[in-house]
């Protein structure tokens, strides 16, 4: 009988290369968000089709939130929106 977690690693592993294909041929797969997802400055600037100055801007300006993640400046999506 096969070790069923020799099993459960082999269709992960499946699983996850069919993934990467999937993110290599549709680059707009990845982009996809969720309301509680965290954005980074250039994922934030990406999704509003706005400057990293003007995000800086509005975050100086308390007009959009934010918070550090040790030295990663994050941005709720749902705070966002």
């Amino acid at each position: 009988m096969e070790n069923p977690f020799e099993l459960i690693n082999e269709r992960l592993q499946k699983i996850e290369d069919l993934l990467q294909e999937l993110v290599q041929k549709n680059p707009l797969v990845h982009e996809v968000n969720h309301d509680n997802e965290l954005l980074s400055i250039d994922e934030l600037a990406k999704y509003l089709r706005l400057s990293k100055s003007t995000i800086y801007k509005l975050k100086s300006t308390r007009e959009i939130p934010s918070f550090k993640t040790g030295k990663i400046l994050m941005f709720k999506r749902k705070d966002v929106d």
